[in-house]
């Protein structure tokens, strides 16, 4: 028989306050009461576990796991990252390699698709099993075949273009896919279209395998409230529009874009191509559909700024970074408006920007060697001191479908986990359901083996 009693008492007493409670209290005569008990209590540390996580979030420490990459002749210089089904994929601009780390086993696999100190892989983009890359030094874009050891090459019809960001679209035509990229010294959009022999010459990519031992740190954050500046949309931040047609070269078809700058990063959403201008405050809009092709330029306030990296959230909105500015950004194409936040840490040089499933904004902070993070709904920043190296120098950085915070640095690939966590360590929810999966399991044996020995 259980026997459940309520006593009232007081928990917690100052000059300011006292607060009551009301005890419980279980009289556990029977084995079988003290193992549904045991379930229930269980099952409360479960549900308990399973949410802090999310406080956790909330606060301000952070769990830095990183692995450096082997140091040969050349520094690798990891440059871009992204994350896919496979892994953690990444470019090494000085020493001409496409990296793969395997986080579960801390393999890094790096292939080499150039020759150190001629080609700089810069950016690169997954589909298909096959990683697509940009080389600003060679003007090429490649297609490393990983499980075959190949790679291949097409040259830009566009000399000394310097071709740096790229992407798919959203959606990608199964048929013929076509990539898009930025041609960066020709002021250029391009898009490569993958029918035909584009990518027919397989040259050999030399695979290194190498096991890397992971640093682990928890960093405390700097928290600072900001608010931003608001600019208004109005007549005098129309965006300038140019019909454009483009210049067709084989695949490739390359658009001579009207801006002060240079196009620097790419990404397309809903048939649309955004690309970030690099020194000069403006923010770039492609459109293919509803007639002549034709560019969008939004013009941003602050005059010193520029937008290096850009993403798009949920509603529309346009996130970028400001190099010089010091600033992370948000321009609502629909109202014109511009939000801007200036970063505490001044002159960090914010470069690479990620969203999170949350709305939260994630930025590297190449000078000042942080991970910034900016949650607009507070206006409050966040930022976190790289562990392992006094100049860290990050600048790529992407989320991955878990919101582990994936990052390049100078000489290693790091990932930040807000719940304080060493990745890929298993999450500590998993943990403690394992633990009351088990013991609900035992404990039903238990009274399983007892039933029929009674029986």
């Amino acid at each position: 028989m259980c026997i459940v009693g309520m006593v009232p008492s007081v928990v917690a007493k100052s000059k300011f306050s006292t607060r009551s409670s009301v005890t419980v209290v279980f009289h556990l005569n029977s084995p079988s009461c003290r193992e549904t008990f045991l379930v229930a209590f269980l099952i409360a540390v479960l549900l308990t576990a399973w949410f802090l996580p999310a406080v956790a979030a909330n606060g301000g420490q952070a769990g830095f796991t990183e692995w450096e990459l082997p140091r040969g002749d050349w520094a690798h210089g990891p440059e871009g990252i992204i994350v896919d089904s496979q892994g953690v994929w990444f470019t090494c601009f000085f020493s001409a390699n496409i990296g793969h780390l395997t986080s579960d086993s801390n393999t890094v696999e790096l292939w080499s698709v150039g020759t150190p100190g001629v080609s700089s892989p810069t950016q690169l983009t997954s589909y298909g099993g096959s990683i697509y890359f940009t080389d600003s030094s060679e003007d090429k874009i490649g297609k490393l075949l990983p499980s075959m050891d190949k790679v291949s090459y097409a040259g830009t019809p566009t000399a000394n273009s310097r071709p740096f960001g790229i992407t798919f679209p959203e959606i990608v035509p199964l048929e013929y896919p076509t990539l898009i990229f930025t041609e960066y010294d020709r002021k250029q959009i391009g898009t490569l279209t993958m029918s035909g022999l584009v990518f027919d010459l397989l040259l050999s990519a030399t695979r290194s395998t190498t096991t890397i031992t992971p640093t682990f740190n928890v960093v405390d954050a700097s928290v600072t409230d900001v608010l931003p500046t608001i600019t208004p949309g109005g007549p005098g931040t129309t965006p300038g529009v140019a019909a454009v047609s483009p210049t067709v070269s084989g695949p490739f078809s390359e658009w001579v874009a009207p801006i002060g700058g240079s196009p620097i990063t790419v990404i397309e959403k809903n048939g649309i191509v955004w690309f970030g201008v690099l020194n000069a405050p403006q923010i770039g809009k492609l459109t293919f559909q509803d007639g002549p092709d034709r560019f969008d330029i939004y013009y941003l306030p602050t005059t010193s700024s520029s937008s290096a990296d850009i993403e798009m959230d949920t509603s529309g909105n346009i996130w970028y970074t400001t190099r010089l500015g010091n600033i992370i950004g948000k321009l609502d194409p629909s109202t014109l408006t511009v939000s801007e936040w200036t970063i505490p840490t001044s002159n960090s040089d914010p470069s690479g920007l990620a969203l999170d499933s949350s709305g939260k904004v994630w930025f590297t902070e190449n000078d000042a060697h942080k991970i910034g993070m900016l949650d607009p709904s507070a206006d409050k920043f966040y930022e976190w001191r790289i562990p392992a190296d006094e100049y860290a120098a990050p600048s790529g950085i992407f989320i991955d479908s878990d919101d582990n915070v994936w990052f390049t640095e100078r000489w290693r690939i790091g990932c930040l986990n807000r719940n304080g966590e060493m990745v890929p360590e298993l999450p500590v929810q998993s943990l403690i359901l394992l633990l009351a999966l088990s013991t609900v399991l035992l404990v039903s044996s238990k009274k399983f083996r007892s039933h029929h020995s009674i029986a």
